[in-house]
């Protein structure tokens, strides 16, 4: 009974001193998805987005940039998926254990 008592102790204080990170949420839109060649693209956060320090913006033409909204024009006419993927390291109950959350979202733009 004692040691199933003192296991029961050894769990609350491992799940009282796990900190909980807010997972990412990546979630975006495009304001003007049909755009004429040199117009910028115009996107906006999600009100309830949560984007981590590791994330990309791929602008779907090669182009990509690091954590801040980029202001991007596209050099060609055609069809472009821009996608956010933010991942954030996250750290479990055993010190030896780490997993990676990962959130992607994409709209797509035709430029003419």
């Amino acid at each position: 009974m004692k040691q199933i008592l003192m296991f029961a102790i050894f769990i609350l204080l491992l799940y009282a001193c796990h900190k909980e990170k807010n997972h990412p949420l990546a979630c975006f839109t495009v304001d003007n998805p049909s755009m004429s060649l040199g117009d910028t693209v115009k996107i906006q956060l999600c009100s309830d987005a949560k984007i981590s320090r590791d994330t990309k913006w791929d602008m779907g033409d090669g182009t990509t940039y690091g954590r801040e909204i980029p202001k991007h024009v596209y050099q060609s006419p055609g069809s472009y998926i821009i996608k956010l993927i933010s991942t954030e390291h996250v750290e479990g109950v055993s010190l030896h254990f780490q997993k990676r959350a990962v959130s992607e979202a994409q709209q797509s733009v035709t430029v003419q």
